[in-house]
């Protein structure tokens, strides 16, 4: 499948994610010109959303980044990240 075929399948294998009760969230980060590919990021969490091992979960594309993007885009990366911690405190 997907994951499997962008080298993320060993991250959904990892005991410590399969153990999650499900009420955590989860962000995966992409610089828009990231040599990683973005579609395995999406089709890692359709897979641990659908098996519910996360509550919720998304992925943002840092604009004018690369794989880098806390360094390449620190301005939206930090904003992205505040944001993330402070919806799942509430």
């Amino acid at each position: 499948d997907d994951v499997e075929s962008r080298g993320l399948g060993d991250v959904y294998k990892r005991q410590d994610i399969r153990n999650n009760n499900g009420d955590k969230k989860l962000l995966i980060i992409y610089g828009k010109f990231d040599w990683t590919l973005s579609e395995g990021g999406y089709g890692l969490i359709e897979k641990l959303t659908k098996d519910k091992i996360f509550q919720q979960s998304q992925i943002k594309i840092i604009e004018n980044a690369g794989h880098n993007s806390f360094i390449d885009n620190s301005k939206e990366f930090n904003e992205t990240i505040s944001k993330f911690f402070s919806n799942n405190n509430k």
